[in-house]
């Protein structure tokens, strides 16, 4: 079984080399790897062209859409492979990774394999998540809460080509990987877990969180779009009503990350604007989030969050109050 490891880079010539030859070094050795050129001005492309002619497995492409998820696509479209996996040009993977994932999948019979990941700062390490123990193929139909253990990130995990195929791939900050897993999955009918890291996500000093990234509601309103269409293919499927709750459960979890972001706007009529984009959001995913419908007692946490935020927007200031204050004590607490 050939592999398909789509890199998209953007000025990312600092650690490519590093991430490409992570994948060369790999212990399966039937991959081609494909390195997306996504409008690089920092030398990038030189270097995956060094790498292109010194290893005939890796192939030195570019993408006309700017965009990670365009770049994403065109490599989709022009992989070979039978499965096809996805890297950030500024991670890297473990050894062993694409022959775990492979055998997890030939094993199972799974449409997906997902693997752990491994968060690096500095010199600390942490492990991200932790899956079920068994390594048998969940059926999606018969589970579909299996879904709600799968991280958004389209990283760590071996898709079956066919999955991906004819995927919108939407060009949205943030949002973009999860239009990838969740779309992808409501696709397939099998899903496999294994608990070993496969997966090394570097974080870096002169990175930007997740949720401090420079937002607007042009940006919210888009990414609201790309899910509202994930879940319009679960209804086009006639799957709405198998993962009704995960689905839910999903919007509940989106909704908190539209809402983090929007915290940071400024000034006020701009996060007027935002609880707004994000309230309209919020009734539109086909069946507004609910606390009963949300499984989980953490996510029926998150649920009465967005639920009372996006009541009116005294409220959705009070909350980012809270929210914004207790980040600044963790900060603290950190320093101290």
């Amino acid at each position: 079984m050939r592999v398909s490891i789509v890199v998209p880079y953007h000025n990312a010539a600092p650690y490519l080399a590093r991430c490409v030859s992570s994948v060369i070094a790999q212990s399966y050795r039937s991959i081609e790897l494909l390195l997306i050129d996504d409008a690089s001005s920092d030398g990038g492309r030189a270097i995956a062209e060094r790498f292109a002619v010194a290893d005939p497995r890796v192939r030195s492409l570019s993408s006309v859409e700017q965009g990670a998820n365009p770049a994403r696509k065109a490599g989709v479209r022009a992989a070979r492979g039978e499965c096809v996996m996805f890297l950030d040009a500024d991670d890297e993977l473990e050894a062993d990774c694409v022959d775990k994932l492979v055998d997890a999948a030939r094993r199972s019979g799974a449409d997906v394999a997902c693997g752990n990941i491994c968060s690096y700062f500095g010199t600390e390490a942490k492990v991200l998540y932790s899956y079920p123990g068994s390594s048998t193929a969940i059926a999606l139909r018969v589970d579909p809460k299996a879904l709600l253990l799968l991280p958004p990130s389209a990283c760590a995990k071996l898709f079956r080509r066919a999955l991906l195929d004819d995927l919108p791939f939407e060009n949205v900050p943030f949002a973009q990987d999860w239009n990838i897993t969740y779309g992808a999955m409501a696709r397939a009918s099998t899903l496999v877990f294994i608990q070993d890291v496969v997966y090394r996500y570097i974080r870096r000093s002169d990175s930007t969180s997740a949720t401090t990234r420079p937002m607007s509601v042009a940006l919210i309103d888009r990414a609201i779009d790309g899910w509202s269409s994930v879940v319009a293919e679960y209804h086009e499927r006639k799957l709405a009503g198998v993962f009704r709750g995960s689905l839910n459960t999903l919007g509940v979890r989106f909704c908190v990350e539209l809402l983090l972001r929007s915290y940071t706007l400024r000034p006020s009529r701009e996060r007027q604007a935002a609880f707004r984009a994000i309230r309209r959001g919020y009734l539109s995913y086909g069946e507004p989030p609910s606390i009963r419908r949300t499984v989980g007692w953490k996510d029926k946490i998150r649920a009465f969050v967005v639920i009372n935020s996006t009541s009116c927007f005294a409220l959705f200031e009070l909350t980012r109050i809270f929210y914004l204050g207790a980040k600044r004590l963790t900060r603290a607490r950190a320093s101290g």
